[in-house]
């Protein structure tokens, strides 16, 4: 998985300054500050018009981010789904609440010291909420209980995720089996994902399914999951089905997949997975321990090993550019966590940071600001470009605290479509930004660099409300289908995108 590695070498708010009145609810009305002259048309309506949208359809605000002056806008005050746009945010108000320096704990822990290299009680497995373990980093556990002289124990392994809400997915109305909507868990691994691989038995015909946990380095089979072939197809947009059934982390599969393959599938049941590839691991070293049962760690237990996550500027460094959800709801939680509420569920958690978003940034109209979850994974989050500028421009006053978001952000270049943070052939803008992208909704927000030599900030949503109503009736989570007409969309949302941006840095 090296995809994790480039993640984690390279691996996934806030008082409001003044802005100017806006009145546009519909058709573009630019508002100018005497620093700025108006743009030579073609101008943005007919930009817009060009690429297939009604006006009602894009809103965007471009801003001083520091005078919180507005140069230009249309509809700054309509709501759109921010998707991935969200974790700005979200990493905003981790930073800021758990602080630039905080790291994602995990240890093992055991009920009492051992002795001789025996263990006379029980081992624990206590997650901390580390968005990038993985299982070299489980593997160092357990060569460093090796080192430590521990040979046995005699007592009961358990796991503790109890920090965070344990949730089998980030988002139950999306689909089940795509790898960027796994499980979530204090105690997690490689991102919750795993590659699974099938073959078709010859002389039977029957499918057979293995599943392994892979970091850059180490591949571990995934034992808390298996795999069953379904008797008989259900539909052909249904390769592997999770079997909610079964009580445990079962997947049944289709007969109508071919004789071997490979695909990522998202674990729902973290925890536990990530205790039995300690278990494999350590036995691997010689240390036999008993299947993995939940339970909660002793508060005076004796600390046997802790690994720490990198800090939480470059993790969020991290999120940013690479866009894990998964990483980026476990920072949103432990923030949560950290402001005195033990959420249940994500949505209580997204509403818990947008309170202390509000209260930072009281001079904010926050109307209609709904943030669901903490990745973006979800049509029901809304934000107006309006309240991302307000978000935007506080960040500009975090630079004491150690926080500097225009560094966080991505360098955003162009080949075609948006690539963040890639080595492909670039242009010449000088942009740093956070993309958002759901099916019919897409979003880029940040700083640019004009050809005029100002910082100036932007927010641009694009959204086509009545499609993406009509796919949310229509979804059905346990299919793996193209969306009719989403790619096509979404290739028009990008060439507007990249002209719209174009046109600030090149204008201003």
């Amino acid at each position: 998985m090296g995809t994790f590695r480039a993640i984690l070498a390279a691996a996934l708010l806030l008082a409001a300054l003044p802005v100017a009145a806006d009145t546009t609810a519909g058709a573009p009305q630019p508002l100018l500050t005497p620093d700025f002259a108006p743009l030579a048309c073609p101008c943005e309506a007919d930009i817009i018009a060009e690429a297939g949208f009604t006006p009602d359809q894009v809103g965007f605000i471009v801003f001083d981010p520091v005078k919180g002056t507005v140069v230009a806008s249309q509809n700054a005050d309509r709501s759109f789904i921010p998707a991935s746009v969200e974790k700005v945010p979200t990493m905003l108000a981790g930073l800021s609440v758990l602080g630039p320096e905080h790291r994602f704990e995990t240890q093992i822990i055991a009920s009492r010291k051992p002795k001789a290299g025996v263990l006379k009680g029980d081992l624990y497995l206590k997650g901390g909420g580390d968005p990038f373990l993985t299982t070299d980093d489980v593997l160092n556990f357990v060569l460093a209980l090796k080192d430590q002289g521990l040979t046995e124990v005699e007592g009961q392994f358990y796991f503790d995720d109890g920090g965070l809400p344990r949730l089998a997915e980030i988002n139950p109305n999306q689909p089940v089996a795509v790898p960027y909507n796994p499980g979530i868990s204090a105690l997690t691994v490689n991102f919750n994902i795993v590659e699974l691989t099938w073959y078709r038995a010859p002389e039977t015909g029957i499918l057979t399914g293995t599943a392994l946990s892979k970091s850059d380095t180490l591949d571990v089979a995934a034992e808390a999951i298996t795999f069953e072939p379904l008797p008989e197809a259900i539909s052909k947009k249904i390769p592997y089905l999770f079997d909610r059934k079964s009580g445990t982390e079962q997947w049944l599969l289709s007969p109508d997949l071919p004789k071997e393959g490979e695909a990522r599938l998202p674990v729902k049941h973290p925890a536990l997975n990530a205790a039995m590839i300690f278990k494999r691991l350590a036995a691997d070293q010689g240390l036999l321990l008993g299947d993995p049962k939940e339970a909660t760690a002793p508060t005076n237990g004796e600390l046997l090993q802790a690994h720490k996550s990198v800090a939480l500027d470059r993790a969020a460094q991290l999120i940013l550019r690479y866009s894990n959800n998964l990483a980026a709801e476990l920072v949103g939680l432990s923030t949560s966590e950290a402001l005195g509420l033990a959420p249940a569920d994500l949505a209580a958690s997204g509403a818990r940071v947008t309170d202390w978003l509000k209260a930072e940034m009281p001079g904010v109209d926050w109307t209609g600001f709904v943030a669901a979850n903490h990745s973006g994974l979800s049509s029901e989050s809304r934000m107006t470009p309006r309240q991302m500028m307000a978000i935007l421009s506080y960040a500009q006053g975090l630079t004491a605290q150690g926080i500097d978001l225009y560094a966080l952000l991505a360098p955003v270049k162009w080949t075609g479509e948006l690539m963040e943070g890639r080595d492909d052939e670039a242009t010449d803008l000088v942009v740093r930004a956070k993309s958002g992208t759901i099916h019919f909704s897409r979003a880029l927000a940040g700083y640019m660099l004009t050809d005029g030599g100002r910082r100036l900030g932007f927010a641009l949503f694009i959204g086509d409300e009545a499609l993406r109503n009509a796919y949310d009736q229509s979804i059905n989570v346990d299919e793996l289908v193209e969306v009719p007409g989403a790619r096509a969309w979404m290739k028009r949302a990008k060439a507007l995108e990249k002209t719209l941006v174009t046109r600030w840095v090149t204008g201003y």
